[in-house]
Formats: C-alpha cells, structure tokens, sequence
C-alpha cells in the first residue's frame, strides 16, 4: 500500500495485480538481488504462479509463468516440479506456434526438453512425444536441418510402438526433405511410413495398377455428388488423420518428382474418404480427380464437374489451408479449358 501511495506502484487496468510504474524502478528492485539469487527467484515465482492460478487463468499468462521458469529450470529438483514445467513450457510452445512465432516456440519446447529424461517416455510418453514431435516441427520451419536430424532420431527411437507418432514425425521429415532438394528419397520414406500404417503402394505394373485403381475409384464416386459426399461422417480417428495428411504432401510431392504414381496417391485419398468419413483431404483429392479422369478421355463437362464438386466441399469444409491448391486445380486447370480465361481469372 506504501508503495501504491508512493506512485512506485499502480493497479493493472483489468485491477487484478499491480505494476511497476516506470521501467527503472523495476530494474532498481531486481538489482538488489545477487546474481546467484535471481534464477531461484524466478524459478519460485513461476512455481507460485503455476500453483496458485486458476486454471482458466493459466492460458493468459501461460508466457509468464513459462519465462519465470526458464530462468531457473536447472535448479527444478523435485519430480512433479520437473514434470508440471515441462507440461507448461509445451503449452507455452503451442502457443507461440499458433502465433507463428517459431523460435519463440522453439526456446519453450527445448526448456521443455531439457528438463525430460529417458525414464520418462516409459512414465511419461505423451508428454515427451508431444515435445519432441513439436520441437521437431519448430525446428524444420526454421531449417536448422542438423538440429532436426538430432531431434527426429529420438523421437523415431521411441515412437516405434504408435502408429500415430510414427506418421506424425515422417511427416515433418519428409517435408524437411524435400526442403533440402531430397524429392525422390522423400517419397520413399513417406510411403515406407504409409506401409507401417497398412497403406501398401506398388513399385511395379504401376500402368495396369493405375487403371485398375481408376476403376475401382470411378465405381465408387458413380453418382456421388457434393451433397452426398457432405452427408458423410467427419473422421475423427487420429492414425487416419495422420495418415491422409502424409498422403496429401506425397500427392504434392508426387507432382514434381514421380507422376506416374500421382494417380494411385489419389485414388487412395477418395478411397480412404469414402471408406471411414470426410476429411479436408476430399477437396483437393475430388479435384485433382477430375483432371485425372480426362487422361483416360472422359469429357469436359466430367472433368469440370468434379472441379465444382472439390470447390463446394472446399467452401462448406471450410478448408482454408488447401484453398489455394484446390483453385489452381480448378480454374488454373480444367476450367481454362472450358470457361472464358477471363472468368477464370475473376
């Protein structure tokens, strides 16, 4: 109260704290304490505030309590400490991510490493995977490829037994291989992944394989427009999630290094949708299709049909991170073939 009174000190707008009232006063106050004092200093007082918030409070001030704490991480000693930091430097990763602030996610997922050990992916294996896994993510994004290379190796060491983790982590690695120009060998450890997931690929015959995959695929969208395909379930199984995402960034790998199997990588996309419910997959999969199909002569009106239906599922989907794959499948492909350029264009 002293210190309010003083002008040292003033409440906080939303009046649930108080602050320093000019920036010097803060650095006076903190100069007081010895430079061996200020990492347990931080360390208490993050742990205070992780204890003592509500729970609904922690997402608002989950960078604060996550900056405390990094300050005076090597010092946690006690086993649930250890473990509630890593938990909150994750969240405080997360969040950082969502703003797409990469190296900020970075710093909190590598305090969050830090603090883990080998026993915990037996005591703790969600935890630790999910850390590995985003730091993994983090890291490529910001293509420090050496410091990937070492993260991804003990993920894969200790993932071996989820399906899920396993395809979670191919794929940031086969997207930081085609990062590095490595297009073909990124193709074979994707579907090398795909085949550890049951979703088996020919390396031969792909000509006779491609045709009898048209066929099975044609039969099974006969009749099926936008509103059909819309009535499916959503897919909520994360191990089919996991896996179309890798085929999606194969199908696009594909495109540049090995079309001859681009179509197969398709096909298996509608099927998987048909099979076990919609996903954000279809759009571009129904799309691409319809282009397809014109290889084996099918009309244009055919070929643009499918072209609509991928652009309602993207609308209705509301797909926005393939929307600009699905229009240039659409109007920068089979459309132009058929509609006014100019309409295209608008």
């Amino acid at each position: 109260s002293i210190a309010l009174q003083d002008g040292l000190l003033a409440v906080t707008r939303d009046g649930e704290g108080v602050v320093f009232t000019h920036d010097s006063i803060n650095e006076a106050a903190y100069s007081l304490l010895e430079p061996e004092q200020q990492g347990p200093y931080h360390l208490k007082l993050g742990q205070i505030l992780l204890k003592t918030l509500c729970p609904n409070l922690l997402p608002k001030y989950i960078f604060t309590i996550a900056a405390q704490l990094a300050r005076g991480n090597e010092l946690i000693t006690d086993e649930d400490d250890r473990i509630a930091a890593a938990s909150t430097f994750l969240s405080a990763g997360e969040k950082s991510m969502a703003a797409s602030a990469f190296p900020e996610a970075h710093f909190f997922f590598a305090k969050g490493i830090d603090l883990l050990r080998e026993d915990d992916w037996k005591e703790n294996y969600r935890l630790c995977c999910d850390i590995y896994t985003k730091a993994a993510d983090t890291v490529a994004r910001t293509a420090d490829f050496q410091g990937l290379d070492k993260v991804l190796a003990n993920l894969f060491h200790h993932c071996k037994g989820s399906i899920f983790d396993y395809l979670n982590a191919s794929y940031i690695q086969v997207r930081s291989m085609v990062s590095r120009g490595t297009g073909p060998a990124a193709l074979e450890t994707g579907l090398e992944a795909l085949r550890l997931a049951g979703e088996n690929f020919p390396s031969r015959n792909l000509a006779m394989h491609t045709i009898l995959g048209f066929a099975q695929t044609r039969r099974s969208m006969k009749n099926k427009g936008a509103d059909q395909l819309l009535q499916l379930p959503s897919i909520t199984d994360k191990q089919m999630i996991a896996t179309l995402r890798l085929l999606e960034l194969l199908v696009t790998i594909s495109l540049s290094w090995n079309q001859k199997l681009l179509p197969l990588l398709c096909f298996r996309v509608v099927k998987l949708n048909l099979t076990h419910g919609m996903s954000k997959s279809m759009p571009a999969a129904v799309a691409l299709y319809g282009i397809i199909i014109s290889r084996f002569g099918y009309t244009l009106t055919e070929t643009t049909k499918y072209g609509r239906i991928g652009l309602t599922l993207l609308r209705e989907l509301k797909c926005n991170e393939t929307m600009a794959h699905v229009i240039l499948l659409t109007y920068g492909s089979t459309f132009t073939r058929m509609y006014k350029l100019s309409d295209c264009i608008k």
